[in-house]
């Protein structure tokens, strides 16, 4: 991929330019996640990923205080002013990436995606932060693992069979999701180290699907840090390559950060 900048950052609004993929994130409110989702086609996936909401800042009345961001090359930098409500210091990257299938199997084409990088620092003597990453998306077929450790993707609800406002509950740190677009379907997925629970809610016309993230004690003097990703694949061959992305991503060294 080329060196160049794919983000383009105007005060606290930021457009995602790739070749393949538009999106945009609206960095003084990071719960809204990543929106208005599109492709050289032309076509939008609607609703949102990864909307970030830390504690209470999901029903923040007001934009939250950026006093730092940037772009470089493939990522796009907040950092976020703590707040007297959480006590919590945040910082989220959000990088694009690009992978080819290669000659390993018959299933051709490329896949992008998002991957998610937040930590979290506290001047608290001891803390349990609550870390969300919330997506809204039309649901037409919804598959995970049936264990985290398991091979396979196995489907777990779809749109026909799913009734309003159903929670389901899974420890599963991968999602496959089939939205309406015939061409694309959305993984998502998190470190499983990372992960507390998940929760799915099916509404209409978008499904809440949650990652609910690093469970357990914060204090001062440490960063927490949590990884996630969503990738749009080929919707011909997508559990082949939701699963190679999987692995890969859970088989990664941490990223660099700064």
């Amino acid at each position: 991929m080329s060196s160049a900048a794919v983000w383009q950052l105007h005060q606290n609004s930021a457009q995602l330019c790739a070749i393949h993929r538009r999106a945009s994130v609206q960095l003084d409110q990071p719960a809204d996640g990543v929106k208005g989702i599109g492709d050289e086609r032309n076509s939008l996936i609607s609703g949102r990923l990864f909307g970030v909401e830390v504690d209470g800042t999901a029903d923040a009345p007001t934009p939250i205080a950026v006093i730092d961001r940037y772009v470089r090359q493939n990522d796009l930098v907040a950092t976020y002013e703590s707040s007297a409500s959480t006590n919590l210091r945040a910082q989220v990257y959000w990088r694009y990436r690009w992978e080819e299938s290669g000659g390993e199997s018959q299933v051709g084409g490329r896949g992008d995606g998002i991957h998610l990088i937040t930590s979290l620092q506290t001047d608290c003597l001891d803390l349990q932060p609550k870390l969300r990453l919330v997506s809204e998306l039309p649901v037409v077929e919804l598959l995970t693992l049936a264990t985290p450790d398991s091979q396979q993707l196995t489907r777990i609800l779809d749109r026909e069979g799913a009734a309003q406002s159903q929670v389901t509950r899974s420890e599963s740190p991968l999602w496959l999701v089939r939205v309406p677009d015939d061409v694309c379907s959305v993984v998502l997925m998190t470190m499983p180290d990372d992960l507390a629970r998940t929760k799915i809610t099916v509404g209409d016309p978008y499904w809440r699907l949650e990652f609910q993230l690093l469970g357990g004690h914060l204090e001062k003097g440490v960063i927490r840090r949590a990884q996630a990703a969503a990738w749009f694949v080929p919707r011909v061959g997508d559990d082949f390559w939701a699963r190679r992305l999987f692995w890969q991503f859970n088989a990664s060294p941490p990223p660099l950060t700064t």
